[in-house]
């Protein structure tokens, strides 16, 4: 899959990209999950918010802050709630139920 990401970018984000995907990948699919509860929801959730990241690559300075950190989770709990609408329909929207502790349990795990 990263493949795929890296063929969205020119030659100067790629490398950023590359390392912005293997430090994040494993929190924003916890992220994802704590929102929607299902592995391939999560997996899909995931997807969508590195094709966004790919549009927002210059704006990323360094992989490794605390900005980018938050940046990254935003985008994953966005493309999750997107997707839990349009599953589950707008009427239970999870953000406005959760957005602390979803977002908390993110924060914590971000070592991992």
């Amino acid at each position: 899959m990263l493949v795929l990401y890296l063929s969205l970018l020119d030659g100067e984000d790629e490398g950023k990209f590359e390392r912005l995907y293997y430090k994040y990948r494993r929190l924003m699919f916890t992220c994802a999950k704590e929102i929607l509860k299902d592995d391939v929801l999560a997996e899909d959730a995931v997807h969508e918010a590195f094709l966004r990241l790919t549009k927002h690559m210059k704006g990323i300075d360094e992989v490794k802050c605390n900005k980018t950190l938050r940046f990254v989770v935003i985008v994953v709990e966005s493309a999750a709630k997107d997707i839990y609408r349009k599953k589950k329909g707008s009427a239970m929207s999870p953000g406005k139920r959760r957005k602390h502790s979803t977002a908390s349990r993110c924060r914590r795990s971000r070592n991992h």
